[in-house]
């Protein structure tokens, strides 16, 4: 085969790793906090830069069978969804996943009470790859990355990452 024939087949069969979206739900939990109105959604699905397809890993167990250790698997593990947002000037879109984790956990919960039930704090999500949807559920942000400042960036737009923890992908 010729460089430019499989150039050709390439292009035609190899996904373009940036043609996708990420719609994340609003979860009920935030909207008693005001941020159900569609302007916010919208406003949440143009900030996202960059992320990932999470990776699914197997659980393994060592059985003895007839005598042989043999592995088994046992479970699904879907490892985090990591998304790169732009911050907006007034820090709006950071505060949002900040409020949303503090109200899962709030800082002075010193008697570890229940604040709200999974159902209200946890969300879905659906990436939509081409014409391909993958649907995600039970998401709740993890881990709220650091918002860098430097006098000296040559790109001045602020970025900040969330982890999210997920239970369930369907393809």
């Amino acid at each position: 085969m010729s460089i430019s024939k499989a150039l050709e087949v390439i292009s035609k069969n190899v996904y373009q790793n940036n043609r996708y979206s990420l719609n994340i739900k609003i979860p009920s939990l935030a909207e008693l906090n005001g941020y159900q109105n569609n302007d916010f959604k919208e406003f949440l699905e143009f900030f996202v830069v960059d992320t990932n397809l999470p990776g699914i890993r197997l659980t393994l167990k060592e059985v003895i069978y007839l005598g042989t250790i043999k592995q088994t698997a046992i479970n699904q593990n879907i490892d985090a969804i990591t998304v790169l947002f732009y911050e907006t000037k007034d820090q709006k879109l950071r505060q949002f996943f900040i409020d949303w984790i503090n109200a899962i956990a709030p800082k002075n919960n010193r008697l570890k009470t229940l604040q709200y039930y999974p159902d209200e704090y946890k969300t879905s999500a659906e990436f939509v790859l081409l014409e391909k949807k993958i649907q995600v559920k039970d998401m709740v942000p993890a881990t709220i990355g650091d918002f860098s400042l430097s006098q000296n960036a040559s790109n001045n737009l602020g970025t900040f990452t969330v982890s999210f923890k997920v239970k369930e992908l369907n393809y």
